[in-house]
């Protein structure tokens, strides 16, 4: 879409979400969540202001002036242009290492490429859990706080689910640092269940976080968290998947491509569900 005889939008921003920081990223976080709940509320009074605050965050700063020169219907004609990065999740935690007690822990590298099945389970446990609780509207910052400390792992023995509750509460991480990291892993999340049609059924169920809110218009669905009921806001429930991933790892245990318990928790996360999409897509074709 071009801006002005000259300059289109491609050219105006930056590449992507990682040409941001931490704070430029939330704050387009935020804001996109805040237009996502007056367009469900139908109070778009605040919207031009949150669309400025969004393409200041990103455009090119040689471009800023230009920003600032263009009217209100002008910006939110930009900020609809869906090839822009910002309506497009986040795949990498912009806070990739911390150091707690003198040890140096690490986030997963992108697209949790380097995470195993052991670690994925208990993490994704600890995801639901933020969701439980923000869907009840009870505190779920002890959650998020166990999220985050799930999410680190020392690099010199790899996770550990026993070292998870000691570093509750010491993690040196902001509010917005956490929230962003929660972030980046639900859209990781879509994309590592999309690879799973058949193991999760044809279409991932909606959930609370896909009705209320997610960064852009492209909302992440949460495969085997959703529950059949709907509350009197036609919400479903997310529900806790610690038990189905437990039971999946007892079931890995047992075939003959993950012989054993720890062998089955230590592998590739990526080569777990490949092969329980495999599995399940024999078992519907009747082999």
């Amino acid at each position: 879409m071009g801006i002005t005889k000259s300059i289109s939008s491609e050219e105006l921003f930056v590449d992507g979400w990682k040409a941001l920081d931490a704070v430029q990223a939330w704050r387009v976080v935020y804001h996109l969540d805040q237009i996502q709940l007056m367009r469900k509320k139908r109070q778009m009074a605040c919207f031009g202001k949150s669309v400025r605050v969004i393409l200041k965050q990103c455009i090119k700063s040689k471009y800023k002036s230009t920003l600032k020169s263009l009217e209100a219907d002008a910006l939110v004609d930009i900020f609809h242009d869906e090839g822009l990065f910002f309506h497009h999740g986040f795949k990498h935690f912009y806070k990739e290492s911390i150091r707690v007690d003198g040890v140096r822990l690490l986030a997963p590298e992108e697209d949790i490429a380097n995470v195993s099945f052991e670690h994925f389970k208990y993490l994704d446990a600890a995801f639901s859990q933020v969701l439980i609780d923000q869907y009840k509207q009870s505190d779920s910052i002890n959650s998020l706080d166990k999220f985050c400390a799930t999410l680190f792992y020392d690099p010199a023995t790899g996770f550990d689910r026993n070292r998870v509750e000691p570093l509750i509460g010491k993690l040196p991480l902001l509010p917005f640092e956490k929230a962003l990291l929660f972030r980046a892993y639900g859209f990781i999340r879509m994309n590592v269940m999309g690879r799973c049609p058949r193991l999760f059924g044809t279409s991932p169920s909606p959930s609370y976080q896909e009705e209320n809110g997610a960064v852009g218009e492209g909302i992440p669905a949460y495969a085997g968290m959703t529950g059949k009921n709907r509350d009197d806001k036609g919400n479903t429930e997310p529900q806790y998947t610690g038990k189905m991933w437990h039971d999946l790892h007892f079931d890995l245990a047992e075939t003959q491509a993950f012989s054993g318990y720890e062998a089955a928790g230590k592998a590739s996360v990526y080569d777990v569900l490949d092969y329980l999409e495999k599995r399940a897509s024999k078992s519907k074709r009747g082999k």
